[in-house]
């Protein structure tokens, strides 16, 4: 029985997971996270040879879906995986991929990533159909907790929320204009920066200002990112660490803009399991996304 070595990778983790054709997991393990669009190649070189040397596995074929494997920078995952694996077939592609895979299989839907950042797509038989460009937090990434974050930032300097709400912010993370500045227009990460004020806002969710600007940017990201599709017919599919703790309130917003919710999971290993079982002849194309 043929095996199949699947990587879910983002800036920060890697899920790997050794899979026999039957979906039993083989072995499965955690590593660190690279992004090849940021990385020079020899980074993510060694990053690959380190993950994977010394774990002695032989898979008739590996799939690896990552943050940043654009068509520009796939070789260079590509070619690391074949320095250690030359017998496998080798398939990489983006994270978004990986989304649709795990959320829509081979059927047509919307498919979209929430967390950090954000990227939706139209997608069907498993590739994308279309998408629209994220630009990322500073141009777009509606409704990613990078832009959650900083607008709540924004309401909370400008003292645009009600007193009760800005004191229990102030007495949680004591953070003052030079140290906003500093973090987010000096340092490195400012997208992680801004997010990581997301438990903040789903601790105090129900309150109404809260809730208010919640509601506000879920909808800019259905108007700005699903819209453009043109398929309300199309329930729209999200993964990922935003989508799936502020579920509600993106239902809310959906229903708000003329949309359905579909699925919504945190995670894609699990749903990828079961689509390279169902689908392992129509996914074993060397073609990368």
């Amino acid at each position: 029985m043929q095996q199949i070595l699947l990587a879910d990778s983002g800036s920060t983790k890697t899920h790997w997971r050794l899979i026999n054709t039957s979906g039993d997991t083989l072995f499965e393990f955690v590593t660190g996270g690279i992004n090849p669009a940021l990385t020079p190649a020899h980074e993510v070189v060694a990053f690959i040879t380190a993950s994977l040397r010394k774990k002695r596995l032989a898979p008739n074929a590996v799939y690896y879906y990552g943050a940043g494997c654009t068509p520009q920078r796939i070789f260079i995952v590509e070619n690391a995986l074949r320095m250690i694996y030359p017998q496998a077939r080798i398939s990489v592609h983006s994270d978004l991929v990986a989304a649709l895979r795990a959320l829509c299989g081979n059927d047509e839907g919307i498919a979209c990533i929430i967390g950090t950042g954000m990227a939706s797509c139209h997608c069907r038989d498993g590739e994308i159909v279309s998408q629209v460009p994220s630009l990322g937090f500073i141009l777009g990434d509606e409704g990613s907790g990078a832009v959650l974050g900083r607008a709540l930032l924004t309401s909370m300097f400008k003292e645009q929320l009600p007193p009760a709400v800005l004191e229990a912010w102030q007495d949680e993370y004591h953070l003052q204009i030079s140290d906003l500045i500093e973090r987010v227009y000096r340092k490195p990460a400012p997208n992680r920066f801004l997010a990581s004020f997301a438990p903040f806002l789903h601790k105090h969710r129900k309150e109404e200002p809260i809730h208010d600007l919640l509601i506000r940017e879920f909808r800019r990201f259905f108007v700005k990112n699903i819209a453009v599709y043109h398929r309300p017919d199309l329930p729209v599919n999200m993964l990922g660490g935003i989508a799936n703790h502020f579920q509600e309130e993106i239902a809310e917003a959906a229903e708000l803009e003329g949309y359905s919710i579909g699925a919504i999971i945190e995670r894609p290993m699990d749903n990828l399991v079961r689509y390279h079982c169902t689908y392992i002849d129509e996914s074993s194309s060397t073609d990368s996304n």
